[in-house]
């Protein structure tokens, strides 16, 4: 196994275990064409306001959404977005939809709330499959590394005035944009199933193609082993 399988391999193991209930995508207008310095500063940007709205000054001091993060460049290898699992602070639907909203608003390069597709997870398994899907290439991964985050405290979710947190959600979402936003989740969940679905049938037939493929190898290999037990 290469480093770069051995780290999507790891990753894999990592969302399966820990405490994650949202995935979601970070995208931009343009993609193809966004600076790629720029838009993983952005990406920090988003998680530090993040974290800033959910537990207040206390980000500065560590505590933030627990989180991985997976930067993709997609099939033309230029479309710079990001693939993400965190664990919700408050109602997942909610927190998904309040997640949309500030990375739309961030900037006039973050793409419009129809384009992140930020839900709770429905298939664990699969959601880690599919955020993993290009660790393989072992390339630009790393500049996005700094996004992840876990807190050392185990009941940091917990030991927050949630009053304090209603404030600042308040100050920093736009009321209208939320609203969108949460009639777009059950979309996005739909959309994400179906995605899954074409992706598993796509996979099914390139196994099939290579079981049929190494047949011939397999058959004689079985006909040379039988003879000598014979």
């Amino acid at each position: 196994m290469d480093w770069g399988k051995k780290l999507a391999a790891d990753a894999i193991t990592k969302i399966i275990k820990g405490p994650y209930d949202i995935t979601g995508v970070l995208a931009f207008k343009d993609g193809d064409r966004m600076c790629h310095k720029t838009a993983i500063k952005l990406m920090a940007t988003f998680w530090h306001r993040a974290d800033r709205v959910f537990f207040g000054k206390a980000a500065d001091n560590g505590y933030g959404i627990n989180r991985l993060c997976f930067l993709e460049f997609g099939k033309s290898q230029k479309c710079i977005h990001m693939h993400f699992v965190a664990q919700s602070m408050i109602d997942p639907v909610a927190f998904s939809a309040i997640l949309n909203v500030l990375w739309n608003m961030l900037n006039e390069d973050t793409a419009e709330l129809s384009k992140n597709w930020i839900t709770p997870i429905h298939d664990k398994l699969a959601v880690a499959e599919y955020v993993t899907k290009e660790m393989w290439r072992f390339r630009d991964d790393a500049n996005v590394l700094n996004c992840d985050h876990h807190n050392l405290d185990a009941k940091a979710y917990k030991s927050f005035d949630a009053e304090a947190r209603m404030v600042r959600l308040a100050n920093h979402i736009d009321a209208d944009l939320l609203e969108q936003a949460l009639d777009k989740v059950p979309v996005h969940v739909i959309l994400i199933r179906e995605q899954f679905k074409a992706r598993q049938k796509t996979k099914a037939a390139k196994d099939r193609k290579r079981a049929q493929r190494i047949e011939p190898t397999m058959a004689s290999l079985r006909q040379t082993l039988l003879s000598r037990h014979s």
